[in-house]
């Protein structure tokens, strides 16, 4: 698994990996100086292979990584919903089984970056305390597969940006106090509040130290932007939260 690749300049994708496109596509990201980026698609099932291998995605990693020359790194992903999670029993195991396999399958691929275990999967299930219980066992599992290769994988997790100053991120707080979440390396918040990331006042990275901080041990997990942009809406400038017109 890829090193921390110092400052991260991201870009979300959804490209297919086909062996023309995908690796054009990378070229085009080192080219304008973005080194990460964050798959939405992984089916382990069919593409893992064996541990080791990279399975299906190796020509792909291969040509990111680039021989380490303008490396473009990679967050790998497979499909989870938070619902299937909390009521644990087969979906859970089939998370289970995919997340083993794509571990063991690339981490010591070196454009991999991490993984990212449940992107924006959190509606609804926050208050559940087994979804908790379940999400730590899918995020254990990850983490074990990478220990039995040796390595010692980045697990990440993506929310929705609901932060108000009355709850802050309810997923983040319930998950931090839930004590399930030990393996969870880093929280991605998927944020749209301009170029400035909430700037003056609204700062996602202020808002995020405090709620660390909030803690009775602070927690110090790193901050990564999922996704950010800025929203297509009537909502007043610099009120982020406050409904559209």
């Amino acid at each position: 698994m890829a090193p921390h690749p110092g400052t991260l300049h991201t870009a979300i994708t959804s490209f297919p990996l086909t062996p023309t496109f995908g690796n054009r596509t990378s070229i085009k990201f080192a080219r304008r100086g973005i080194n990460v980026i964050k798959l939405y698609a992984g089916n382990p099932d069919l593409n893992a292979g064996a541990p080791g291998t990279a399975g299906n995605w190796k020509a792909f990693l291969d040509y990111c990584y680039n021989g380490g020359n303008k490396p473009v790194y990679v967050v790998m992903f497979s499909y989870t919903q938070g619902g299937v999670i909390a009521q644990g029993g087969t979906g859970l195991n089939i998370y289970i089984r995919q997340y083993d396999a794509l571990v063991k399958s690339t981490i010591k691929h070196p454009a991999v970056f991490g993984y990212l275990v449940g992107n924006e999967i959190f509606v609804g299930v926050t208050q559940n305390p087994q979804f908790w219980t379940n999400f730590g066992t899918l995020i254990n599992a990850a983490q074990g597969a990478g220990i039995s290769q040796g390595q010692n994988p980045f697990l990440m997790t993506a929310i929705n940006d609901e932060f108000t100053p009355q709850t802050s991120w309810p997923a983040i707080k319930l998950g931090e106090q839930s004590g399930k979440l030990r393996n969870l390396d880093s929280w991605c918040i998927n944020i749209y509040r301009g170029s400035e990331f909430g700037g003056s006042g609204n700062s996602v990275f202020t808002q995020y130290l405090a709620l660390m901080n909030s803690f009775q041990t602070p927690t110090r997990k790193p901050l990564i932007l999922g996704e950010w942009g800025t929203p297509h809406t009537t909502r007043p400038i610099g009120i982020y939260g406050q409904s559209s017109r």
